[in-house]
């Protein structure tokens, strides 16, 4: 099952500005990522992991079928 990050920020109580100032991004680039319309950088994608304590990792952002990353 993938991860869904929207559900993991809804859980946490956390909205979608607050995130995106705490992983030093802009609103509308979370926002294009939880639509799962396109997929962080890796620098991106470390700070949500170090963010979420783990839960979403650089590579939960990686297509095994396709061996990239994709969205």
């Amino acid at each position: 099952m993938k991860k869904n990050l929207n559900d993991w920020l809804i859980q946490q109580g956390i909205n979608r500005k607050t995130f995106a100032s705490s992983v030093k991004s802009s609103p509308s680039t979370v926002t294009r990522l939880l639509n799962e319309n396109g997929v962080p950088d890796l620098e991106l994608a470390l700070r949500i992991e170090a963010f979420t304590g783990g839960w979403m990792t650089c590579s939960d952002w990686v297509d095994t079928q396709e061996g990239v990353i994709s969205g």
